[in-house]
């Protein structure tokens, strides 16, 4: 099922292995990896499309049902609980009610959803019609061709849900020392969902609008110091790769308000949003 920019193949818990070690081997199997193309499973070869959601009932009562987030690896066997996908998310309450695990409501359905990777709850409004959840309108996604029904999605109960705080470092600005540079950059390290460090694009020189493929090797080794920074700072576990997200912010252009590059391992992904300018947070950097 595709969920926002991402796409993951979706299983009952009923369905996969109880046994970490066993479930492991059965996700890599299944994803056909480790292998750059997948060929061998139902992989998508791009870390977009090398995800799992597992969905089973719900295991504390103020949620319909229990979703566990898994990246899966492409050419190395990783296998990956460390985070939760705000795009896969959108396609389990999709889910929950095309497989009657929650009752439907016309026009709207909310499903509360309790994501097992950070303990909390999430809460998907779905549009419903003629006793199924809607999959087409005229909602767009930028960075994804056509268009799909509507999902709401409630994040607010996820603040801290990595570090147990939203300003994990207890101020909206901290300064990392970025050695390629032989400088410090200011950078705001927020948690909701998923901690991610926000890094203003021009401080790495680049301007923010870059696609994928045109980041050289550097600007990924400046932003992975300064994860590594922040896992320290923030005492996480040292054995993510995900962890805090990097994230590049630009200013706005004459169409687009602040335009975002997630960087993940070598795959850089460029989100600009159409809208008019909006305040992403109440940090002013000068």
């Amino acid at each position: 099922m595709r969920g926002g920019t991402s796409k993951a193949v979706f299983l009952a818990q009923r369905d996969v292995p109880s046994d970490p070690q066993a479930l492991q081997r059965f996700l890599l199997a299944l994803f056909g990896s480790p292998d750059v193309r997948q060929i061998d499973g139902l992989g998508g070869a791009d870390i977009l499309t090398s995800k799992c959601a597992i969905i089973g009932p719900p295991s504390r009562p103020d949620a319909d049902i229990d979703y566990t987030f898994v990246q899966i690896g492409i050419d190395q066997p990783t296998v990956s609980f460390e985070i939760v996908c705000g795009n896969i998310s959108s396609a389990t309450g999709v889910y929950a009610l095309q497989e009657k695990l929650v009752p439907m409501q016309e026009p709207v359905t909310t499903v509360r959803v309790h994501n097992t990777n950070t303990g909390k709850i999430l809460r998907m409004t779905v549009q419903c019609a003629d006793g199924e959840p809607r999959v087409e309108g005229d909602s767009e996604v930028d960075g994804v061709p056509g268009t799909g029904a509507e999902v709401a999605l409630d994040y607010s109960d996820t603040s801290g849900a990595t570090t147990g705080k939203l300003l994990p470092t207890g101020q909206a600005r901290d300064w990392v020392h970025v050695s390629k540079l032989g400088r410090e950059i200011p950078v705001s390290v927020v948690d909701v969902g998923t901690a991610c460090v926000f890094i203003r694009a021009a401080d790495l020189g680049i301007t923010g609008t870059e696609l994928p493929g045109q980041l050289g090797p550097e600007i990924y080794e400046m932003a992975e110091e300064v994860r590594r920074w922040v896992v320290e700072r923030c005492n996480l576990p040292s054995s993510g790769i995900l962890t805090p997200y990097q994230i590049l912010i630009s200013e706005a252009t004459a169409t687009e308000c602040e335009n975002l590059i997630p960087l993940m391992p070598q795959v850089p992904l460029t989100v600009k949003n159409r809208l008019q300018p909006v305040s992403l947070f109440e940090v002013k950097w000068n």
